[in-house]
């Protein structure tokens, strides 16, 4: 009897150590979660000067994976990441930037950004609300320069090494260049900017395309002569959902500022991703009147100019 319980002992763990197994093989079987080694190639043969501190690469899976993989590169060319298999679609730009923001979670809704900021901001005024504004759109900071690309139907296969994915990042911002001679009056006592509206709010490197709403974006004029000033103004594009007036407005720290309208030199650019606007003749306030003047409590429009005069 002794010996008969004792075999079907032995029985019945051998039994509980085959079905153990078994239960570990089907979770197996069932677990298709592999991890790959992948390396992921930047070729900056569109954009050979560019020089970005980091790219990023968003990887979003289109096989059922859930969220978004983020991927960040101090190197240039790239790097090797390990990431699940499956099949996924990609985006990718340069980041670590003081200026540029991203946010969605998904291929079509990631975009590029930028934050609030007030319309004197170039001059290092954030909170006065008095200031004339020639629309009523929203204002944002001006980017940086981006560089993206992105991709569709990109498989990553389990169990096979030496897999690789490339891509060709290019210059996706709009450079604007401002010139305006002619300056009347010009003295280093006054302080300048200038904004300007109908730009693009966002983004979209998934569709290679700016979006978002109209914007205004002000930058800093500098002195670069005797009577001229000139700015530099890097924007996401123009005109997002609709042909639109471009307006430029020119403010100076004692409280005059001018309007230019400056759609012909937006629409018209010999190069849309290199565009300069030239206006001849502008005469600023008395240099008697220079500084910051406490005691004008109202903005002065000094002249208007309602055709380009450049």
């Amino acid at each position: 009897m002794r010996a008969l319980l004792m075999t079907v002992v032995k029985i019945s763990v051998a039994a509980a150590i085959m079905l153990a197994a078994s239960c570990r093989h089907k979770d197996l079987c069932y677990d298709h979660t592999h991890m790959v080694d992948l390396r992921v190639d930047f070729d900056w043969s569109l954009a050979p000067s560019a020089q970005p501190s980091t790219m990023v690469l968003c990887l979003f899976p289109t096989d059922g994976g859930q969220g978004v993989r983020r991927v960040e590169f101090t190197d240039r060319a790239g790097g090797v990441i390990r990431i699940p298999a499956g099949s996924y679609r990609a985006v990718c730009h340069n980041g670590a930037s003081a200026v540029l923001s991203s946010r969605g979670t998904t291929f079509d809704t990631y975009e590029i950004y930028t934050q609030e900021t007030s319309l004197l901001s170039p001059m290092g005024i954030y909170s006065d609300r008095s200031t004339p504004s020639p629309t009523d759109d929203p204002v944002r900071e001006a980017p940086e320069t981006l560089w993206s690309d992105s991709a569709e139907g990109l498989t990553v296969l389990p169990g096979v090494e030496g897999q690789r994915i490339g891509f060709k990042p290019s210059e996706s911002t709009i450079d604007i260049s401002l010139k305006i001679k002619g300056v009347e009056n010009l003295t280093d006592e006054i302080e300048l900017s200038a904004v300007l509206t109908g730009l693009a709010e966002t983004y979209l490197p998934g569709a290679g395309r700016a979006s978002g709403d109209p914007v205004m974006m002000p930058f800093a004029l500098t002195r670069t002569g005797e009577t001229e000033l000139s700015g530099e103004l890097c924007v996401f594009g123009h005109c997002p959902d609709r042909i639109d007036i471009h307006k430029l407005t020119v403010y100076t720290s004692n409280k005059y500022y001018y309007n230019f309208d400056v759609t012909a030199s937006m629409h018209e650019a010999e190069d849309p991703r290199h565009i300069e606007i030239v206006i001849e003749g502008l005469r600023l306030p008395d240099p008697d009147s220079a500084g910051m003047a406490p005691g004008i409590e109202d903005w002065v429009d000094e002249e208007r100019e309602d055709i380009e005069m450049g």
